[in-house]
C-alpha cells in the first residue's frame, strides 16, 4: 500500500569506516579507529524531529511513505590499558525522506512523524547499552579488535529485532494503543539509561 510507514537500514557506510552490522532496520554501525571519521548526520538529543529534516528524495518505487535512516557510530582507541570509545547515533537528512502526499495530510503526517521519531529514540537506547557494555568489559585492550566486532554485531541483530518488532506489534505507527505502549516503553528506557547518553565525547575505561 502506498502509505505504510517503515523505517529501513541504510546500506552505505562512509568512506574508510568499516560496517560491522549493517542490520534490516536502524542502519550500520560505523567501525573507525578515530572518532573525526564519524561525524556525519545529527546526533540524537532532545530536540524532536521534524519532517523538514528528511531531505531526500522519496522512492516512488517503494511501499514505505517515509524512509528513516540512521547509523550508529562507533570509534576506539586503546593507549595500554587505556581503552577509549565513542557510539553515536546519528539520523541520515541526506538519506531519509517522506512522500509529498504524507504531508499533505496534516493528522496522517504527526502520526507517522511520532512513529519515526520513536525508531530514531530506539536507536538512542541501544546505543546507550553499547556505551555500557564497551564500559564494563574487563580488559579490552587485551582484546582483538575482531573480539570487540563481535560483541558489537551481536547487540546490533538485537536492535534490528527490537525495530522489526516494534513496526510489527505498532502496524507501523497505525495502531494507537500499541503506539502508545512503545512510546511509554522506550521513554523509561531513556530515563533508565540516562547515565549513559553521550554528552558530546569520548568515554574511558580502565587506567588513565
Amino acid at each position: 500500500m502506498p502509505e505504510v510507514p517503515k523505517s529501513i537500514s541504510s546500506r552505505a557506510v562512509a568512506a574508510a569506516l568499516l560496517a560491522i552490522g549493517i542490520g534490516y532496520i536502524g542502519g550500520p554501525l560505523a567501525f573507525a579507529s578515530s572518532f573525526q571519521a564519524v561525524t556525519k548526520g545529527l546526533p540524537w538529543s532532545s530536540r524532536r524531529l521534524n519532517w523538514s529534516d528528511y531531505r531526500g528524495t522519496p522512492d516512488m518505487s517503494a511501499e514505505a511513505a517515509a524512509m528513516t535512516v540512521y547509523q550508529i557510530d562507533y570509534a576506539e582507541e586503546c593507549h595500554g590499558d587505556s581503552f577509549s570509545f565513542s557510539v553515536v547515533s546519528r539520523f541520515q537528512p541526506e538519506r531519509s525522506w517522506v512522500r509529498p502526499a504524507v504531508l499533505a495530510a496534516p493528522a496522517r503526517a504527526a502520526q507517522l512523524l511520532d512513529h519515526e521519531q520513536l525508531h530514531f529514540d530506539l536507536s538512542e537506547v541501544h546505543a546507550r547499552q553499547l556505551r555500557q557494555w564497551l564500559a564494563g568489559l574487563a580488559h579490552p585492550c587485551d582484546m582483538t579488535t575482531a573480539q570487540r566486532e563481535k560483541g558489537l554485531q551481536d547487540r546490533v541483530r538485537d536492535n534490528a529485532a527490537t525495530q522489526l518488532r516494534y513496526d510489527r506489534e505498532t502496524d507501523f505507527g497505525r495502531d494507537a494503543r500499541a503506539q502508545a505502549r512503545w512510546l511509554a516503553d522506550t521513554t523509561r528506557a531513556l530515563e533508565h539509561t540516562a547515565s549513559w547518553s553521550a554528552r558530546g565525547g569520548w568515554t574511558r575505561s580502565g587506567p588513565s
